[in-house]
Protein backbone atom coordinates (compact mmCIF):
# COMPACT_ATOMS: atom_id res chain seq x y z
CA UNK A 1 0.00 0.00 0.00
CA UNK A 2 2.72 2.45 0.74
CA UNK A 3 4.39 1.88 -2.60
CA UNK A 4 0.44 4.11 -3.76
CA UNK A 5 0.97 7.09 -2.19
CA UNK A 6 2.32 10.13 -3.30
CA UNK A 7 6.07 9.91 -4.82
CA UNK A 8 7.31 13.03 -2.10
CA UNK A 9 5.89 11.23 1.24
CA UNK A 10 7.48 8.96 2.83
CA UNK A 11 5.40 5.80 4.60
CA UNK A 12 5.92 3.02 6.58
CA UNK A 13 3.35 0.24 7.74
CA UNK A 14 1.67 0.32 10.88
CA UNK A 15 3.42 -3.00 12.28
CA UNK A 16 6.83 -2.00 11.77
CA UNK A 17 6.59 1.66 13.15
CA UNK A 18 4.23 1.11 16.42
CA UNK A 19 6.10 -0.98 18.31
CA UNK A 20 8.99 1.02 18.83
CA UNK A 21 7.05 4.03 20.05
CA UNK A 22 5.25 1.89 22.28
CA UNK A 23 8.23 1.66 24.30
CA UNK A 24 7.87 4.62 26.36
CA UNK A 25 5.33 4.15 29.18
CA UNK A 26 3.94 6.95 31.88
CA UNK A 27 1.63 5.86 34.39
CA UNK A 28 -0.93 8.65 32.38
CA UNK A 29 -0.21 6.39 29.48
CA UNK A 30 -0.68 3.15 31.29
CA UNK A 31 -4.41 4.22 32.98
CA UNK A 32 -5.15 5.14 29.63
CA UNK A 33 -4.28 2.31 27.85
CA UNK A 34 -6.68 -0.04 30.71
CA UNK A 35 -9.37 1.71 30.15
CA UNK A 36 -8.74 2.52 25.99
CA UNK A 37 -10.39 -0.65 24.27
CA UNK A 38 -10.45 -1.44 20.29
CA UNK A 39 -10.80 -4.68 18.76
CA UNK A 40 -11.57 -5.88 15.49
CA UNK A 41 -14.82 -7.22 14.78
CA UNK A 42 -15.34 -8.59 10.85
CA UNK A 43 -12.71 -7.54 7.88
CA UNK A 44 -13.95 -6.80 4.90
CA UNK A 45 -13.28 -10.00 3.49
CA UNK A 46 -15.62 -11.99 6.38
CA UNK A 47 -18.72 -9.84 5.73
CA UNK A 48 -19.61 -11.16 2.20
CA UNK A 49 -18.45 -11.71 -1.50
CA UNK A 50 -18.59 -9.15 -4.11
CA UNK A 51 -19.40 -6.26 -2.48
CA UNK A 52 -18.92 -6.73 1.53
CA UNK A 53 -19.81 -3.69 2.70
CA UNK A 54 -23.21 -2.86 0.87
CA UNK A 55 -24.15 -6.43 1.89
CA UNK A 56 -23.84 -5.79 5.32
CA UNK A 57 -25.45 -2.54 4.88
CA UNK A 58 -28.77 -3.78 3.39
CA UNK A 59 -29.21 -6.61 5.89
CA UNK A 60 -28.39 -3.68 8.77
CA UNK A 61 -30.92 -1.29 7.53
CA UNK A 62 -33.57 -3.81 7.91
CA UNK A 63 -32.51 -4.81 11.31
CA UNK A 64 -32.06 -1.00 12.53
CA UNK A 65 -28.71 -0.83 13.81
CA UNK A 66 -27.13 0.44 10.32
CA UNK A 67 -23.21 0.60 10.74
CA UNK A 68 -22.60 3.71 9.36
CA UNK A 69 -23.97 6.77 6.99
CA UNK A 70 -25.48 5.25 3.87
CA UNK A 71 -24.15 9.16 1.96
CA UNK A 72 -20.59 8.82 3.82
CA UNK A 73 -20.20 5.04 2.50
CA UNK A 74 -21.23 6.78 -0.77
CA UNK A 75 -18.43 9.61 -0.90
CA UNK A 76 -16.13 7.24 0.15
CA UNK A 77 -16.14 4.84 -2.38
CA UNK A 78 -16.10 7.45 -5.20
CA UNK A 79 -13.48 9.08 -3.73
CA UNK A 80 -11.18 5.40 -4.01
CA UNK A 81 -11.02 4.30 -0.19
CA UNK A 82 -10.67 0.79 0.73
CA UNK A 83 -13.31 -0.32 2.87
CA UNK A 84 -11.30 -2.37 5.53
CA UNK A 85 -14.57 -4.05 7.84
CA UNK A 86 -16.24 -3.28 11.08
CA UNK A 87 -14.16 -2.34 14.35
CA UNK A 88 -15.36 -1.74 17.75
CA UNK A 89 -14.14 0.08 20.46
CA UNK A 90 -15.31 0.27 24.30
CA UNK A 91 -18.26 2.27 25.85
CA UNK A 92 -19.37 2.72 29.07
CA UNK A 93 -21.52 -0.14 29.10
CA UNK A 94 -20.42 -2.07 25.94
CA UNK A 95 -18.43 -2.21 22.70
CA UNK A 96 -19.66 0.56 19.98
CA UNK A 97 -19.28 -0.48 16.08
CA UNK A 98 -17.60 1.09 13.47
CA UNK A 99 -16.37 1.50 10.03
CA UNK A 100 -12.84 1.50 9.14
CA UNK A 101 -11.64 2.80 5.27
CA UNK A 102 -8.49 4.11 4.49
CA UNK A 103 -7.65 5.85 1.47
CA UNK A 104 -6.07 4.36 -1.97
CA UNK A 105 -2.42 5.91 -0.86
CA UNK A 106 -2.87 5.15 2.81
CA UNK A 107 -2.11 8.71 4.24
CA UNK A 108 -5.68 8.47 5.29
CA UNK A 109 -7.67 6.53 7.85
CA UNK A 110 -11.08 6.98 7.97
CA UNK A 111 -13.63 5.86 10.62
CA UNK A 112 -17.19 6.09 10.04
CA UNK A 113 -19.95 5.44 13.03
CA UNK A 114 -23.36 4.05 12.63
CA UNK A 115 -26.29 5.83 11.00
CA UNK A 116 -29.07 4.51 13.70
CA UNK A 117 -27.22 5.87 17.26
CA UNK A 118 -28.42 7.59 20.03
CA UNK A 119 -27.29 9.32 23.66
CA UNK A 120 -23.58 10.70 23.16
CA UNK A 121 -22.82 8.28 20.00
CA UNK A 122 -25.32 10.22 18.46
CA UNK A 123 -23.71 13.47 18.84
CA UNK A 124 -20.87 11.95 17.94
CA UNK A 125 -18.89 13.21 14.32
CA UNK A 126 -20.32 11.33 11.64
CA UNK A 127 -16.43 10.21 10.60
CA UNK A 128 -13.02 10.89 11.54
CA UNK A 129 -10.47 11.19 9.27
CA UNK A 130 -7.00 10.85 10.48
CA UNK A 131 -3.17 10.45 9.57
CA UNK A 132 -0.88 9.43 12.13
CA UNK A 133 3.16 10.04 11.53
CA UNK A 134 6.38 8.16 12.89
CA UNK A 135 7.74 10.83 15.59
CA UNK A 136 4.36 10.49 17.11
CA UNK A 137 2.25 13.28 16.00
CA UNK A 138 -0.99 13.47 14.21
CA UNK A 139 -3.49 15.53 11.86
CA UNK A 140 -7.63 14.82 12.73
CA UNK A 141 -10.56 15.67 10.89
CA UNK A 142 -13.46 15.92 12.15
CA UNK A 143 -17.20 15.89 10.17
CA UNK A 144 -19.12 18.33 12.15
CA UNK A 145 -17.81 21.79 13.39
CA UNK A 146 -16.48 23.10 16.09
CA UNK A 147 -13.85 19.59 16.79
CA UNK A 148 -14.35 18.04 19.74
CA UNK A 149 -10.73 17.82 20.76
CA UNK A 150 -8.45 20.74 20.55
CA UNK A 151 -5.22 20.92 18.72
CA UNK A 152 -2.34 19.94 20.97
CA UNK A 153 1.80 20.12 20.42
CA UNK A 154 1.17 16.33 18.95
CA UNK A 155 -2.22 16.96 17.35
CA UNK A 156 -3.60 19.02 14.76
CA UNK A 157 -7.30 19.12 15.52
CA UNK A 158 -9.28 20.20 12.54
CA UNK A 159 -12.94 21.17 12.55
CA UNK A 160 -15.19 19.57 9.11
CA UNK A 161 -17.92 20.61 6.78
CA UNK A 162 -19.70 17.21 7.19
CA UNK A 163 -19.19 17.06 3.30
CA UNK A 164 -16.77 14.01 2.60
CA UNK A 165 -15.10 15.70 -0.58
CA UNK A 166 -14.81 18.53 1.19
CA UNK A 167 -13.05 17.35 4.01
CA UNK A 168 -10.59 14.87 2.78
CA UNK A 169 -9.31 17.76 0.05
CA UNK A 170 -8.10 19.79 3.34
CA UNK A 171 -7.18 16.85 5.43
CA UNK A 172 -4.83 16.32 2.27
CA UNK A 173 -3.30 19.79 2.28
CA UNK A 174 -3.19 19.76 6.31
CA UNK A 175 -0.73 16.58 5.61
CA UNK A 176 1.49 18.05 3.14
CA UNK A 177 1.50 21.45 5.67
CA UNK A 178 2.66 19.09 8.30
CA UNK A 179 4.72 17.31 6.61
CA UNK A 180 6.18 20.79 5.28
CA UNK A 181 6.79 21.87 8.59
CA UNK A 182 8.09 18.68 10.72
CA UNK A 183 10.81 17.96 7.59
CA UNK A 184 9.86 14.96 4.60
CA UNK A 185 12.89 13.40 4.67
CA UNK A 186 12.69 12.80 7.88
CA UNK A 187 8.99 12.02 8.84
CA UNK A 188 7.24 9.29 7.25
CA UNK A 189 3.34 8.44 7.13
CA UNK A 190 2.39 5.36 9.04
CA UNK A 191 -0.04 3.47 7.14
CA UNK A 192 -3.08 0.57 8.19
CA UNK A 193 -2.46 -2.53 5.69
CA UNK A 194 -5.06 -4.55 7.42
CA UNK A 195 -8.47 -3.98 9.85
CA UNK A 196 -6.01 -5.11 12.36
CA UNK A 197 -3.43 -1.94 11.68
CA UNK A 198 -6.22 0.33 11.28
CA UNK A 199 -7.68 -1.06 15.75
CA UNK A 200 -3.80 -0.90 16.74
CA UNK A 201 -3.47 2.82 15.56
CA UNK A 202 -6.64 3.58 16.93
CA UNK A 203 -5.51 2.81 20.53
CA UNK A 204 -2.09 4.56 19.84
CA UNK A 205 -3.53 7.50 19.01
CA UNK A 206 -5.62 7.63 22.02
CA UNK A 207 -2.90 6.64 24.48
CA UNK A 208 0.13 7.72 23.14
CA UNK A 209 -0.98 10.77 20.55
CA UNK A 210 -3.95 12.32 22.28
CA UNK A 211 -3.40 15.69 24.30
CA UNK A 212 -2.22 15.01 28.23
CA UNK A 213 -5.68 16.45 29.30
CA UNK A 214 -7.27 14.43 26.68
CA UNK A 215 -5.89 11.52 28.27
CA UNK A 216 -6.84 12.85 31.82
CA UNK A 217 -10.52 13.09 30.41
CA UNK A 218 -10.94 9.71 29.25
CA UNK A 219 -9.32 8.41 32.59
CA UNK A 220 -11.02 10.62 35.11
CA UNK A 221 -14.12 10.14 33.36
CA UNK A 222 -14.19 6.06 33.65
CA UNK A 223 -12.88 5.86 37.10
CA UNK A 224 -15.92 8.23 37.91
CA UNK A 225 -18.78 6.42 36.24
CA UNK A 226 -17.04 2.62 37.36
CA UNK A 227 -16.93 4.11 40.87
CA UNK A 228 -20.50 5.27 40.70
CA UNK A 229 -21.30 1.94 39.29
CA UNK A 230 -19.48 -0.21 42.32
CA UNK A 231 -20.98 1.91 44.36
CA UNK A 232 -24.68 1.69 43.55
CA UNK A 233 -23.93 -2.12 43.24
CA UNK A 234 -22.20 -2.44 46.60
CA UNK A 235 -25.93 -0.56 48.29
CA UNK A 236 -27.79 -2.76 46.35
CA UNK A 237 -26.31 -5.62 48.10
CA UNK A 238 -26.43 -4.14 51.00
CA UNK A 239 -30.20 -4.14 50.08
CA UNK A 240 -30.63 -7.37 48.75
CA UNK A 241 -28.69 -9.50 52.19
CA UNK A 242 -30.84 -7.01 54.37
CA UNK A 243 -27.54 -5.17 56.28
CA UNK A 244 -28.71 -2.21 57.42
CA UNK A 245 -26.20 0.81 57.25
CA UNK A 246 -25.02 1.61 60.04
Amino acid sequence: MSESAAPDVRTVPAREALPPLQLRRSLLELLTSAFVAYRPKRSASELSVGSPYRGDLAKNVKSGSTIALPRVVEHAEKLGFLYLGIYEYAGFFGFIPRDAWVSSNGRIRLSGRRAVASGVEGTMSPYILSTMFDDGTAVVTWGKTPAPIPSSDRVKSNPGTGNLFTDVSAHEACIDGHLAERGRESVRVIVAESLADSVAMSKYFDVYVTSTDTRWTIVSTRLLVYGMIAAALWVLARWVLGIAPR
